[in-house]
Parts: C-alpha cells; sequence; structure tokens
C-alpha cells in the first residue's frame, strides 16, 4: 500500500506541464518580486501562489469539478499559510499557524483521499507552499527559521504519506 502512495504521489508530482521552463519562469519570476520573508503578506499574495503553483500542474486529465475542488481546497490553506508566514517574521514562539495549517491539511486529505488525484496535487501545494517560505527564508540567511522550516515541512510530508496511505 505504501508503494501505491509514494508511486501516486510521484506521478502526481511529475504531472507538469509540457512546456517546463515556462512553469519555472513562472515561479522563478514569482520569487523574484515576492519574498514573503522581506515583504508584506497577505491572504491575496498566497493565493496568487497558489494559482502559479496550480498552473504548474497538468491538469487537463482532470474533470472541471475535481479542478474546481481543488483549488477551493488550496485556497483554504491561504489565511492559516498567511499566520506561518507572519509567525517566522516576527520569529513567535508561541504560533499555532502551523497546527491550524497541518490540522487543515489533515483534515482535507483524510476527506478526499479516495480520489488520488484530488489528494495527491492538493498535498503538493501545500508543501510547495512551505517550500515557497524556505526558499525566502534561505534568503534572508536566518539558520534558526531554515531548522523550524525544515521540521514543518518533514512534518507536513510524514502527514501526507501517513494519510494516502490508510
Amino acid at each position: 500500500m505504501i508503494t501505491l502512495v509514494i508511486i501516486a504521489v510521484t506521478f502526481a508530482f511529475f504531472k507538469l506541464k509540457s512546456n517546463k521552463k515556462q512553469a519555472k519562469s513562472l515561479v522563478s519570476e514569482y520569487n523574484a518580486h515576492n519574498n514573503f520573508m522581506t515583504q508584506q503578506t497577505s491572504k491575496e499574495k498566497a493565493i496568487e501562489l497558489i494559482d502559479i503553483l496550480m498552473k504548474q500542474m497538468n491538469l487537463n486529465e482532470y474533470s472541471e469539478e475535481q479542478k474546481r475542488l481543488i483549488k477551493e481546497l488550496s485556497y483554504k490553506l491561504a489565511d492559516p499559510y498567511t499566520q506561518i508566514v507572519k509567525n517566522y517574521k516576527n520569529e513567535s514562539a508561541l504560533d499555532n499557524g502551523f497546527e491550524n495549517f497541518s490540522d487543515l491539511y489533515r483534515g482535507t486529505l483524510k476527506t478526499h483521499k479516495k480520489d488520488m488525484d484530488i489528494a495527491s496535487i492538493y498535498g503538493l501545494v501545500g508543501l510547495e507552499l512551505l517550500t515557497k517560505l524556505d526558499f525566502d527564508i534561505k534568503k534572508i540567511n536566518k539558520p534558526s527559521l531554515e531548522i523550524k522550516i525544515d521540521k514543518d515541512i518533514s512534518s507536513l510530508n510524514r502527514i501526507l504519506l501517513s494519510e494516502l496511505k490508510n
């Protein structure tokens, strides 16, 4: 069963548009102008990032209903993600932003794990959001925050694998 999960996640991960340069260019351009650690962060910016991540994925094989649902579910991550970014910026010790994000992430994966396409793409969007934050933290050279974001990404990855294998 775990092999099926790994295959499904890997398959979804490689479902990028045929024009990979264009997709990478979108993310690179976004990253160049939007460092969440040094600039104002908002739900709108998080949604803009989610839209770019969705463009990277090849969703042509998905039904309109699946596309709508993936987008809707991913947008729900914007508020807790914005809170995570704010907590990292303030280096808050008392942050529940990641807990809110991971609880929503886990609950959504549990609810939609019967549709592996939706769960896989949604799972990747969640991981990519934290990877963007990791990228921004490395740009400002804050080793203590780099350690924390690495732990958060690992935690989210464990959630993804455990929810999809059950």
